[in-house]
């Protein structure tokens, strides 16, 4: 499952604290997924998340109909261990485990529902608000963990994903690639740290933070970007990109036209391709101090729905071209429309679209 962060822009959530749930997730983890889940359902995410939760997908889940209607998901890496938030009555999750060959297991506090099959994986029943889903012994750690004070540890991660808690999807890592983390990302790229939120609401929505390894591979990030936003005109004016030391750090507002328009590419000759450098001063610029990562600070938007989620878009952003009829009046030039990096130690730069 791909979505494309690239694409989008949801202002930042400053939560204090992350909800007491979250504690379940490994100390160890590389990176963590937040999905809202219940506020993404009729969204255009919603089919490629259910096919992640469905029999089959990418996250294992027996099939059982009970976890696919959770409110709120967490999916970490590598243990891949998913913490559902939801409403989960305990007769109807045993009917059902029971009914495709789970096997019940008391393991207090907790009770087990385990799988004979290495493919599918088993669950924990936590609360009626709180279910686990992982391989036996990830679901063991867990709770062995949380019931003892002496091995209580949390993941570092927490504190980051917290900012972004009230989002409809967000993702966490503390590099790139990674086995979880990078399937919902269109980025082939490494990355020292990552952390962003999407959201499909009144259009396509997106802040993202990317850290290199040096400034200059940050800023060679951010060429590339603006070189490949430069096709596609509505989503370069809605993007704003600012280089940071080693963070690049991208935000990207979409209404409905604009969304729409992104995904339909007029007829034009082939972009050439050309060296990306050319894309930024060719002025020398003193190398700056690496500094820690800094994500992007940026107030949160109001929106229809209170929920953390996440969106998805088509692969390929190229439809058929749209016809274009034989003019019937002569119009003035239209003005010229560019977009800017800004952060350079050269200040300011400003790309031309279309050239």
């Amino acid at each position: 499952m791909k979505f494309l962060l690239m694409l989008t822009a949801a202002g930042l959530t400053f939560a204090q604290s992350n909800p007491s749930w979250w504690k379940y997730v490994p100390p160890d983890s590389a990176s963590i997924v937040g999905i809202q889940w219940k506020g993404l359902q009729g969204s255009m995410l919603a089919p490629a998340i259910a096919a992640d939760l469905a029999p089959g997908g990418n996250f294992g889940f027996p099939d059982i109909e009970l976890l696919r209607k959770a409110e709120q998901i967490l999916v970490s890496s590598p243990s891949m261990l998913t913490i559902e938030y939801g409403s989960f009555g305990i007769e109807a999750l045993r009917a059902q485990a029971e009914a495709k060959g789970l096997k019940r297991v008391a393991f207090r506090p907790a009770e087990l529902y385990v799988s004979s099959d290495p493919a599918v994986r088993s669950v924990a029943y936590i609360s009626e608000k709180l279910v686990l889903v992982g391989d036996r012994k990830t679901l063991e750690d867990a709770v062995t963990r949380i019931a003892s004070a002496k091995e209580r540890a949390y993941s570092p991660l927490l504190s980051r994903a917290a900012r972004y808690s009230k989002e409809d999807l967000w993702v966490v890592a503390s590099r790139l690639p990674d086995p979880l983390a990078s399937s919902f990302l269109p980025l082939e790229i490494e990355a020292t740290a990552f952390e962003g939120s999407v959201s499909v609401w009144d259009g396509l929505h997106m802040v993202a933070a990317v850290e290199r390894s040096s400034p200059m591979k940050a800023l060679d990030f951010a060429d590339s970007l603006a070189e490949d936003l430069a096709s596609r005109p509505a989503m370069a004016e809605a993007t704003e990109i600012t280089t940071r030391d080693r963070s690049v750090l991208i935000r990207m507002d979409l209404t409905d036209g604009q969304l729409l328009s992104s995904l339909r590419l007029p007829s034009a000759a082939p972009v050439v391709a050309r060296d990306p450098h050319e894309l930024v001063s060719k002025a020398a610029r003193a190398k700056p101090e690496a500094r820690a990562f800094v994500p992007p600070s940026v107030a949160a938007p109001s929106k229809p729905v209170s929920s953390v989620a996440e969106v998805e878009m088509p692969q390929a952003l190229v439809s058929v071209p749209v016809a274009q009829a034989a003019p019937q009046t002569i119009l003035p030039p239209a003005p010229p429309r560019t977009i800017k990096i800004i952060g350079l130690d050269s200040g300011p730069r400003e790309i031309p679209l279309g050239h």
